[in-house]
């Protein structure tokens, strides 16, 4: 009976955690870890802006920073103001208002960190805006180290686990055998070809999917959810390598491949 009850009552905090109800008093004290200056790197290693996380409480960090032109979704430096939507043990969740400097233009977005690397220094995550995902990791800024500095360094998002649809690798299912599946130029079936698939590819990288797939609902997901929630989409893709094309593809045919 002592078993039964300890197993319930780690499965209802687990549930609290997920749900983002967890009373402040038991929340995991992990987050303090995000507490310190990141410069935001893109997969091709460029410095996008940096963020500055601070205690605003004891029980929740906020963060401020900014991000750059680079980043491609504003043409000039946009002010971030970030604030907590969700804490767990395995992910950080943040709304984002994003505010243009030169045009003043506020627009919301979300910022999703992931706790699951090994590497405190280094955290991965994904930035939205306007239903845009795009891949990138936190760095921490080390005493008298510059901006420049970081961008420098050898960041690769991809060499560590990603996070919600990005996370796996995937595999084609679905394609009819010694047929091949069509990645188009645009998510939809009038799109030109620019690759294609045969029906054995794996190592298949998803970039992002339109409808967005909720990054946190679909980590938490079984395998046959996964398929479920990629089954109504267009799915962003990069290739395998040597060859590698960045095109769509439906979701239906993407199945994610087993971790390590």
């Amino acid at each position: 009976m002592r078993g039964f009850s300890l197993r319930h009552g780690l499965l209802a905090v687990l549930t609290l955690l997920t749900l983002g109800v967890l009373p402040a008093a038991a929340l995991p004290q992990s987050y303090s870890v995000i507490f310190a200056d990141w410069t935001i790197i893109d997969q091709q290693n460029r410095n996008l802006g940096f963020l500055n996380f601070f205690e605003v409480s004891t029980d929740a960090p906020g963060a401020d920073g900014e991000l750059h032109p680079s980043a491609g979704y504003f043409t000039s430096v946009a002010d971030l103001d970030v604030r907590v939507r969700n804490l767990n043990r395995e992910a950080y969740d943040f709304d984002v208002s994003f505010s243009s400097r030169s045009s003043g233009e506020v627009t919301d977005g979300r910022l999703l960190v992931s706790l699951t690397g090994s590497n405190p220094n280094v955290l991965h995550g994904s930035l939205e805006l306007d239903g845009r995902f795009k891949l990138i990791s936190l760095v921490r800024k080390q005493p008298g180290q510059t901006g420049r500095q970081v961008a420098s360094n050898e960041v690769d998002a991809l060499d560590s686990p990603g996070f919600g649809v990005s996370g796996p690798a995937y595999r084609l299912r679905g394609v009819p055998e010694g047929g091949r599946l069509i990645v188009r130029s645009t998510p939809d079936r009038s799109g030109a070809s620019v690759a294609s698939l045969d029906v054995f590819a794996t190592e298949i990288a998803v970039l992002e999917c339109t409808p967005n797939i909720d990054p946190v609902q679909f980590q938490n997901a079984s395998k046959d959810v996964k398929r479920r929630l990629l089954a109504g989409t267009w799915c962003q893709i990069q290739t395998p390598a040597p060859t590698s094309k960045v095109g769509y593809v439906l979701g239906r045919y993407l199945d994610p491949m087993a971790k390590p």
